[in-house]
């Protein structure tokens, strides 16, 4: 493969695009504040990685949910 035709299939992705098979779960302002600043929220949800967003639907990053607890991971 030549340079021009390897520099044609770069492709960017976004974090939000590569955990798209993720559930979501949308916080309010004050949970999110909380949130971002590692206080872990109660959230009744199966374990494992979700998409955080805010109420505009605005992608946050990700969190991870044990024992019943939000914990953030990522943040944009």
């Amino acid at each position: 493969m030549q340079k021009n035709e390897l520099e044609n299939t770069k492709t960017i992705i976004t974090l939000e695009k590569l955990f798209e098979k993720l559930p979501s779960i949308k916080l309010e302002n004050r949970k999110l504040e909380l949130f971002l600043n590692g206080v872990m929220l109660t959230q009744k949800l199966n374990e494992g990685v979700y998409k955080i967003y805010n109420q505009e639907d605005k992608f946050i990053g990700t969190g991870t949910i044990k024992d019943n607890l939000l914990k953030r991971d990522i943040i944009l």
